[in-house]
């Protein structure tokens, strides 16, 4: 017996129950839905309803989490944070990941989120959907798991509304250059200056080494990224200054040593120290990223030019990333 009922988005969603099991499937029409519902039924009473849902029965959502941090997380590059994501939801949420693939619904990831927004801020929520959201498409696309519909994409994401704006003035950047100058690290004020001037994350600054950099063409070869792809990153006269000056010290001889063999963790603390001294407030290591974009297209860069730089593959996220001084385009106004 199939049964058409309205999602709270406004779609339409056909059920259809074929011995203890349900089908669903979901329609921005009633009438499509209706449609499907009636194709789903007629090709069970002829036989010709070939999918075996008795493996849903066998496997849980847990079960699945688990195999695709073992197989799909475990070969990605920056998987940890995922990964720590799966651990949260197998650790804390028992009973949602013991329930079987079969009866997995809409409504419990609704209610799940719920839950979550309540100790955790919408952007997390929202990764968090994404992930499980991938790890049951994986199994239905590449694992063989006859799943009807992926409940997960049925769920509305909250309101995220973290957007920075935020930019880093002149007497900041003297300010804080300074104070990483004189920070014990020596290699503090080069990784800093570097960020503001490539545009590059804190994980490919760190993952350089000297066998990657080509002063000659004045570029620096990243070999992996955020989003796994290579790229080529140009390089203005003062980061060639900087990579010259750091290339000074002998110790950086050796073509596969790493330009700055640092950890992660550490950078993020001594950059929250330098930013303490500097007297700045509401300052991240990623706001240079920013920076750097965003002085990219005040320069006169065009937009394939800073994605070229930024290595970024989607243009929305990129003018996300993009706040321009309205003063400087005042004053290009005036210019002309």
């Amino acid at each position: 017996m199939a049964s058409i009922s309205k999602r709270p988005s406004g779609n339409w969603q056909a059920q259809v129950r074929l011995n203890g099991t349900s089908i669903s499937k979901t329609f921005t029409t009633k009438k499509d839905a209706s449609t499907w519902a009636r194709e789903v039924e007629t090709s069970a009473e002829r036989g010709h309803l070939s999918v075996d849902l008795s493996r849903l029965k066998l496997a849980t959502l847990g079960d699945m989490l688990e195999r695709y941090m073992r197989e799909v997380i475990s070969r990605k590059q920056a998987g940890r944070n995922e990964a720590c994501m799966i651990e949260s939801i197998l650790r804390d949420d028992v009973k949602l990941c013991g329930t079987r693939l079969d009866r997995l619904r809409a409504e419990q990831f609704s209610e799940w989120r719920d839950n979550r927004l309540k100790r955790m801020k919408p952007a997390s929520v929202c990764r968090y959907l994404g992930v499980v959201q991938h790890a049951l498409d994986i199994a239905k696309r590449d694992w063989g798991m006859p799943l009807p519909v992926n409940p997960v994409r049925e769920v509305r994401r909250p309101v995220v509304r973290n957007r920075r704006e935020r930019r880093i003035t002149t007497e900041e950047r003297v300010a804080l250059l300074d104070c990483a100058g004189r920070y014990q690290n020596p290699l503090l004020q080069p990784l800093i200056t570097l960020a503001l001037e490539t545009a590059m994350r804190r994980g490919e600054l760190l993952a350089i080494r000297w066998c990657d950099v080509d002063t000659r063409l004045s570029v620096v070869r990243l070999r992996t990224s955020k989003n796994g792809h290579a790229r080529t990153v140009p390089l203005s006269s003062e980061a060639l200054r900087m990579f010259d000056r750091l290339r000074e010290d002998e110790r950086n001889s050796n073509p596969d040593a790493h330009v700055f063999p640092m950890k992660g963790n550490a950078v993020q603390l001594a950059w929250g120290r330098i930013v303490r001294r500097a007297g700045i407030r509401d300052l991240r290591f990623h706001d240079c990223r920013h920076e750097a974009i965003s002085n990219f297209f005040e320069r006169g860069f065009s937009l394939p030019e800073v994605a070229l730089i930024s290595g970024h593959r989607d243009t929305r996220m990129l003018l996300r990333y993009t706040h321009l001084n309205a003063v400087s385009i005042a004053a290009k106004l005036a210019a002309e």
